[in-house]
């Protein structure tokens, strides 16, 4: 059994208050994480989602120190201040120390040789951590151990190692308690559920494969599969784990699972169907995605799940453009249900038009008012989704 007071300094597991997470559904925007990674010039990527929230949202925004001025006159520039409250963190050039990244595609650790700055950030604020209840209203950060990124300091292995994600620690001014988790995952890659009363986690496989090899490579710690998803049961609070392409590397165009599906309340999931393809037509990557959407589907169906199409094309899935990665809540003011959903430039030429009207009218048919939001984050292999991190 995995014991998280194994980890000493590195890892912090005991809890003084029970938590849940809560469904991202029944959140209502009121506290809204973005964040910017050091190489960030500009608010393009993040523009177009800051307009889209409610105008009740608070906006926090973790933001390299070299960076703040530069987009704070941006914010300005936009209208955009008074929503956005900056927290810089500052960060540092790696030298003597060994950094290491951790490259999930290719299931190992390379170090680099290059002088960079650390922490980097990153503009993908949903894969930096999950947010706990606590039974008393608090909010807790329960972020991994390693992230991507991590500094290996002097010549040991050991539990000092230095990870990129140290930043989100900024929040804990907020009055939220950081707990870095032992664990080494995505939050796209991690969605979580109420269904008939039961905490349901989905994770992809790719969890349980990254956890296994940083474990063993950082802290010499030989785990098994499941141990670790009895570790993911326990750091979410949550009565069972549904791990998604467990036999294979996630696909290359599908690596998060939040590109595959948005769950809806009532035991309902939105899951993305390859609306175009015909067997023989086209192989590798997009032959991957159609077993991963298969076993997912499976998988759902056999949970007692209702499965609602979100169609996108085999062009869209080669770039990245998924409809299911957008971002449903409840509107405080209104009390209805809303879906911010991606409009790619794509969306509204030739037969993409009649998969986007068909995708928006499928999202209203369960009662959600459905908001487009212009973006162009598939081009850095993302989508809105993986731009936000919602605290409530």
């Amino acid at each position: 059994m995995l014991v998280a007071g194994a980890f000493s300094s590195t890892v912090s597991g005991s809890r003084d208050r029970p938590f849940h997470i809560e469904p991202e559904y029944d959140l209502k925007l009121e506290k809204v994480v973005l964040s910017l990674e050091v190489s960030t010039e500009d608010l393009s990527l993040h523009e177009s989602i800051l307009k889209s929230l409610p105008e009740y949202s608070e906006v926090l925004m973790l933001i390299p120190e070299r960076r703040l001025q530069d987009i704070g006159r941006q914010l300005e520039a936009l209208g955009l201040s008074r929503k956005v409250r900056l927290m810089p963190f500052s960060s540092r050039v790696v030298g003597k120390e060994e950094a290491y990244r951790l490259y999930t595609r290719n299931s190992e650790l390379r170090k680099l040789r290059k002088r960079r700055l650390m922490p980097r950030g990153s503009v993908w604020a949903q894969d930096l951590f999950e947010v706990g209840r606590g039974d008393d209203g608090t909010r807790s950060i329960l972020a991994p151990f390693i992230h991507k990124w991590f500094i290996k300091p002097g010549t040991q292995w050991g539990p000092k190692l230095q990870s990129d994600n140290s930043f989100v620690g900024k929040l804990e001014s907020l009055g939220m308690e950081l707990e870095m988790v032992p664990l080494v995952f995505k939050g796209g890659n991690v969605l979580i559920d109420d269904l008939g009363g039961q905490r349901i986690s989905f994770a992809g496989g790719d969890v349980i494969t990254d956890t296994i090899l940083v474990l063993d490579s950082t802290l010499g710690m030989k785990v098994s599969e499941a141990e670790v998803v009895e570790q993911l049961r326990l750091a979410l609070n949550v009565d069972r784990v549904v791990v998604i392409g467990r036999r294979n590397r996630q696909p290359e165009k599908m690596f998060h699972l939040d590109q595959a599906m948005v769950l809806f309340p009532n035991g309902v999931a939105g899951v993305t169907r390859i609306v175009d393809y015909k067997k023989g037509m086209v192989g590798g990557e997009v032959d991957e995605v159609l077993r991963l959407l298969s076993e997912l589907r499976g998988e759902l169906r056999g949970l007692g799940y209702t499965i609602v199409d979100i169609g996108a094309t085999v062009e869209d899935v080669n770039n990245y453009r998924y409809y299911v990665n957008g971002v449903p809540y409840v509107n405080k003011m209104t009390g209805r249900r809303e879906f911010l959903m991606p409009l790619f430039e794509s969306s509204l030429e030739g037969r993409n038009r009649e998969v986007y009207r068909k995708n928006v009218s499928a999202v209203e048919s369960l009662g959600y008012r459905v908001i487009p939001v212009p973006t162009r984050a598939n081009e850095r292999r993302g989508g809105i989704h993986c731009l936000v991190n919602v605290i409530s």
